[in-house]
């Protein structure tokens, strides 16, 4: 009887382990995204953000793309696009960590997004769609948030 109850039990640990997991991952790109905006000066303090556990509901964050396998995932994100700022970032994420980027900065550092799909053996395709994605928000960006020129 117990070797059965040990038996049924240990998959539903594992799992419960697997997910709380994961949910620290999630929050783990969550502080670096918030640190990386206010090194950007898009938060200005640090109160602007002390209401918010995660960004759920705040700053929306988009999978762009997921390539590699279980062992060595790679996912791309875009952020920032429903945030207060409106301004779009680029978040690379693989075994080795994670890069943020502003889109603005694009045309700067298109080296990096092309080293990280030769890191993580990106498809042709994949490497279309992402790219692609960057354009349009680089556009956004350049359309939308325009430098202010001085009189």
């Amino acid at each position: 009887m117990m070797k059965t109850f040990i038996i049924l039990l240990l998959p539903a640990l594992l799992l419960c382990s697997k997910q709380t997991l994961s949910q620290q991952i999630k929050e783990k790109r969550h502080v670096k995204m918030i640190t990386f905006l206010i090194a950007q000066k898009q938060l200005p303090t640090v109160d602007d953000t002390s209401h918010l556990a995660t960004l759920e509901g705040y700053m929306f964050d988009r999978v762009i793309a997921t390539f590699g396998n279980k062992l060595n995932k790679a996912t791309l994100y875009i952020f920032g696009s429903n945030s207060a700022h409106g301004k779009h970032y680029i978040a690379l994420e693989d075994g080795k960590g994670i890069a943020l980027l502003p889109t603005k900065d694009m045309p700067d550092e298109i080296q990096s997004v092309l080293d990280f799909f030769k890191r993580n053996h990106a498809t042709n395709r994949a490497m279309l769609k992402v790219l692609s994605t960057i354009a349009e928000s680089y556009q956004h960006n350049m359309i939308s948030y325009k430098p202010k020129l001085e009189d």
